[in-house]
This record gives C-alpha cells, structure tokens and sequence, in this order.
C-alpha cells in the first residue's frame, strides 16, 4: 500500500511539473519538449528540479519589472556641496 501511494504521490507531482512546464509563456516550444521529457525520464530529481527553476525564473521575472528607481535628485557629490573644501569664498 506505501508503494502505491509513494507511486501516486510521484505521477501526481510529475503532472503538475508537467503542466507548469507547458504553460510557461517564455518558454520555446523545443524547450518546452526537453523539460517535460526531463520531468518524465527522472521522475523525482526532474520534476522538483523543474518546479525549483520556474520558481526562481518567476522570481527574477517580478523583479525585472522594479527595475529603477524613477526620478531622483541628484546630490551634486562632485561639486563639493555640503563640505567645507568645495565652497567658494
């Protein structure tokens, strides 16, 4: 009985790798076949390692979009404002 709820656990988390592969927008179609064969070639070690990658690329993915600050004063370093030796007498 473990064995098949160990076997049904396994399809079950390769399905759902399986369909977050799929369903990626930036993914290439080539790319998209080499991954779910991956996930069903190494059933555990592909499907966790899939799941681990798309998670970290979304991540990095949200990140790009806060890229950049806006608009922000500048703090004229250069010019020596604020300290003693870049002022003009």
């Amino acid at each position: 009985m473990e064995l098949v709820s160990l076997l049904l656990v396994l399809v079950l988390l390769n399905i759902y790798a399986t369909y977050i592969c799929v369903t990626r927008i930036y993914s290439e179609p080539s790319q998209i076949v080499s991954q779910v064969v991956i996930v069903w070639l190494l059933p555990l070690i592909g499907s966790i390692g899939l799941l681990v990658f798309h998670r970290t690329e979304s991540n990095t993915d949200s990140k790009r979009e806060e890229f950049g600050g806006g608009e922000q004063e500048s703090m004229d370093v250069w010019r020596g404002h604020g300290s003693s030796e870049g002022s003009e007498n």
